[in-house]
């Protein structure tokens, strides 16, 4: 439908609450993607790092037991992949750091342990991350402790995937 407006040209109140409940589901879910990002960074972090955790934690193994429990598991990476470049190519603001080495390091490692992801990646999202990656050290924040770091994983990944 149409947006009503009174008098004074505004949106009406009706139309501004499911704007903002709008705004805010979506504030939400990316919350909720940022918190899932570090999740996964710190348990692959974890396995990876830590082999003595024995041969039934395999880093490949936790990657196939999470894509197999989750039927979602190709959206989670495509949002992972959009919300990187997102906050690659805006040159985030500092504060974002963390959440940008962590988004770099999961998805390098999922593509580098698991074919679903890299075949993903590379059929939907290639062109965007060749785009938006190219050049790495001019997009991240500079001066920051993570900034060589983040550079590498995006190197890395763009590696994985040529």
């Amino acid at each position: 439908g149409m947006v009503s407006t009174q008098s004074t040209g505004s949106i009406s109140p009706t139309l501004s609450t499911h704007l903002t409940r709008d705004t805010e589901i979506e504030d939400l879910c990316t919350e909720l993607l940022d918190t899932t990002t570090k999740l996964f960074f710190e348990i692959l972090l974890a396995v990876s790092e830590h082999p003595t955790f024995g041969t039934e934690l395999s880093l490949s193994r936790v990657i196939t037991q999470l894509e197999s429990r989750f039927s979602s598991f190709s959206g989670v990476y495509s949002s992972m992949t959009e919300r990187g470049l997102f906050l690659i190519s805006r040159k985030s603001p500092p504060s974002t750091t963390f959440l940008l080495y962590c988004l770099f390091y999961v998805l390098e490692v999922l593509c580098r342990n698991s074919s679903r992801c890299r075949s993903l990646l590379t059929s939907s999202h290639l062109e965007d991350i060749r785009y938006y990656c190219s050049s790495p050290e001019m997009k991240v924040v500079r001066y920051t402790p993570l900034q060589t770091l983040i550079i590498e994983r995006v190197h890395r990944l763009l590696k994985l995937l040529a």
